[in-house]
């Protein structure tokens, strides 16, 4: 599989890849499984030694154990910003998404204090 070379450092690679959902992968491999096109910022690596790397960046699934976002945390949004009715949010269609960051409030906090933690860890 052809992969972007995001950094060398003697005997490892990390490179990114888009897996079958097409969401972009970055894992550290060995360089010798690397076989390094001439401009240096692509590479050649076979499936088998993707599967192999060290998984690189937070595990954000495994850490984000369950988020739970009800109707009722919207709705108290909603009226909070005054949206009542269709013709209170066609006045100000661009509030729905400050409802959106505001319910979802208590999960920001969590995902900033997840990458403190696993920063430390490194």
């Amino acid at each position: 599989m052809r992969v972007k070379v995001i950094f060398r450092k003697k005997q490892a690679v990390l490179v990114e890849y888009q897996d079958s959902h097409n969401v972009p992968m970055r894992v550290s491999v060995q360089a010798t499984k690397a076989s390094m096109e001439q401009d240096g910022t692509h590479a050649e690596i076979s499936d088998t030694a993707l599967k192999q790397g060290i998984p690189y960046g937070i595990p954000w699934s495994a850490k984000i154990k369950s988020v739970t976002i009800t109707g009722e945390d919207i709705e108290r949004e909603m009226y909070k910003n005054g949206i009542w009715t269709l013709e209170d949010l066609q006045r100000n269609p661009q509030i729905v998404q400050g409802v959106i960051l505001s319910a979802t409030i208590d999960l920001s906090r969590s995902i900033a204090q997840i990458a403190k933690e696993y920063s430390r860890k490194e």
